[in-house]
């Protein structure tokens, strides 16, 4: 459905979430010029890299914000020619990237659904309203300078190749993501579960593309510093105790992840909890909680398992609208275990909106009002806690992993539902992707 033939009410919300956008990239232009924020750690670290530094580079902090450096080589070389201007201009290319970015995300979602096989015009009538929970979802991101929109772009990318049969190209997009925070690769779980004939051909390209952007495209832009840069990166930023991913478990006000909500709760930090007093707490073992939360993540993971198995049924008959509950679901669920969530990855979510946005948009068409407005209250109320669209004094509450959780254990709901609504109807084979 073209923009024309839109309805008033979501034009005038993609117009407004695209202003969001631009007052955003503004200020991520305005971070990088003052050195500031995720753009500016990333500009430093792909200057170092230009003027040599060596495997030490990933045991050291960053200078001006004190942070880890998180980013591996197969990253920054993305940063390296931006590293040889000033950092107005660099911060202006990457603003246009990024705009660009969910420019590509946009078209590669609409010609996906152009392809769905079910319910497709209940998904191109809530496309509009999609197109606007994307924007309000990359904004944080376009404003700090992260990656997040990058990686959300090769998901959705993913999903319009495997819908038109172009498993190569599913595969390397799916990989690109994973060289730079290796977290994404989980997405790899919905082709595997929705490509009954090709998911071979996908992991083949994966792993294809891995070699490429892991390691030969780094080699040619550092030579052989990128095997110890590498490696550096592995054993300092994820293995390493003082490492990011133990930075992760740090408590503090803006992370909603798991480990940290948790912690707030049931453990003793007088740090933290001397200046929250109003929030009530347990003094168990650090390490107990810690354990806890990798045995919640292996339940959420398991249920995610065990729905995406009982569903696959519907690959019968509706394989492209399988495929979308699946990537729904997989990015709800990997949001929902990250060790860290900020408004600045809330971006990774926009799919699992996306059967809530149809049901919306069903519910008007059959003019079903209740069903309208309980959808279309969820979503905002996910949109609002995902976001942390909520004042800073509420952020140590931890709140926003309510809606993450909400929003993981909706598209559970969906996702069964879909198995159900096909055995009511009865399915024969009719071709799978």
């Amino acid at each position: 459905m073209r923009p024309a033939q839109w309805s008033h009410a979501a034009q005038v919300f993609v117009a407004l979430t695209a202003l969001v956008v631009i007052t955003q990239s503004v200020s991520l232009v305005l971070r990088a010029s003052s050195d500031k924020s995720d753009v500016g750690v990333f500009y430093r670290s792909a200057r170092l890299l230009n003027e040599g530094a060596g495997a030490d580079f990933y045991t050291e902090r960053d200078t001006a914000t004190g942070w880890y450096r998180t980013i591996p080589p197969a990253g920054l070389v993305i940063f390296q020619p931006l590293a040889r201007l000033n950092r107005t201009a660099a911060g202006c290319i990457w603003a246009v990237l990024n705009v660009a970015f969910l420019v590509t995300a946009v078209l590669a979602l609409g010609a996906y659904i152009t392809c769905i096989d079910y319910e497709r015009q209940y998904y191109q009538d809530a496309f509009p309203w999609i197109v606007g929970v994307l924007a309000l979802l990359a904004s944080e991101s376009i404003h700090v300078g992260q990656f997040s929109v990058l990686f959300v772009a090769c998901w959705i990318f993913s999903l319009a190749a495997l819908a038109r049969g172009r498993s190569s190209w599913a595969g390397l997009s799916l990989a690109l993501p994973s060289v730079i925070k290796l977290y994404p690769a989980l997405m790899l779980a919905v082709p595997l579960a929705g490509c009954r004939r090709r998911w071979a051909s996908v992991i083949a390209f994966f792993f294809l593309g891995v070699l490429v952007f892991g390691a030969i495209v780094p080699f040619v832009a550092l030579g052989p510093r990128a095997w110890e840069l590498t490696e550096s990166f592995l054993l300092n930023a994820i293995l390493g105790g003082e490492g990011r991913v133990a930075g992760y478990t740090l408590l503090g006000g803006s992370n909603q992840g798991l480990d940290s909500v948790l912690l707030r709760y049931l453990t003793d930090s007088p740090a933290f909890h001397s200046r929250h007093r109003s929030i009530p707490h347990l003094a168990l073992d650090r390490q107990v909680v810690l354990q806890l939360a990798n045995w919640l993540r292996a339940a959420i993971l398991i249920t995610t398992i065990a729905t995406v198995v009982r569903s696959r049924c519907r690959l019968d008959r509706y394989p492209l609208n399988a495929l979308m509950h699946f990537a729904a679901l997989w990015s709800a669920t990997l949001y929902v275990i990250l060790p860290e969530t900020k408004a600045r990855y809330a971006v990774y979510t926009v799919l699992a909106f996306l059967p809530m946005c149809m049901r919306a948009s069903r519910a008007r068409a059959e003019c079903n009002r209740a069903a309208f407005v309980a959808w279309f209250g969820t979503i905002v109320l996910c949109l609002v806690m995902v976001l942390q669209a909520f004042p800073t004094w509420v952020y140590p509450f931890g709140i926003g992993y309510v809606g993450q959780l909400a929003l993981w254990a909706l598209n559970v709901k969906q996702t069964a539902y879909m198995r159900a609504a096909s055995e009511s109807l009865g399915h024969s084979p009719a071709g799978t992707t």
